[in-house]
Parts: C-alpha cells; structure tokens; sequence
C-alpha cells in the first residue's frame, strides 16, 4: 500500500510544480530530476537503505519556496514518511 501512495504522492507533487510558477527555474528542474528518479526507481523496485538522500536534495531544491508555496513541502513530507514505511 504504501507503494501505490507513494505513487500518488509524487505525481501530485509533480502536478504541483507543473501549475506554479517558479523564481528560480533550476531549483524547479532539480526538483523535478529528484521525482524521475524516485519514480523510477519505484517502478523498478530498485529502492534500497541509502536511497534518503533522494528526498534530502528534493526537500533542498523546494525549501526556499517553504513559505510561497508550503503545499510542495507537506508533499515531501509526505514522500519521506512513506519510503520510511517501506523501510527506506
């Protein structure tokens, strides 16, 4: 279950970043790198211990939007807390 949430969850911050309109553009595209990759690597099933920093350079490149856009951070949150529930 937390797979298929995790799922969700990243094509809603996907969806997030898609409709709102950003200062900085590479702290967008290094927003949206991390999320390919964590999608990837959830339809590969190549997660594994070691694999936090993923959600550390997604929560880097969204926290200076922490106030303009606090939606995008709950969503990374979120993120975190279901890969810790998949032991990652």
């Amino acid at each position: 279950m937390p797979k298929k949430e995790l799922h969700k969850t990243l094509l809603e911050l996907r969806n997030e970043l898609d409709h709102k309109q950003f200062e900085f553009k590479e702290k967008r595209g290094a927003a949206i790198q991390s999320i390919t990759t964590l999608e990837n690597k959830l339809q590969s099933d190549d997660f594994m211990t070691g694999d936090e920093y993923l959600v550390a350079e997604l929560r880097e490149a969204l926290e200076e939007f922490e106030e303009s856009h606090p939606r995008l951070i709950d969503l990374v949150g979120r993120i975190a807390d279901l890969l810790n529930k998949m032991g990652i």
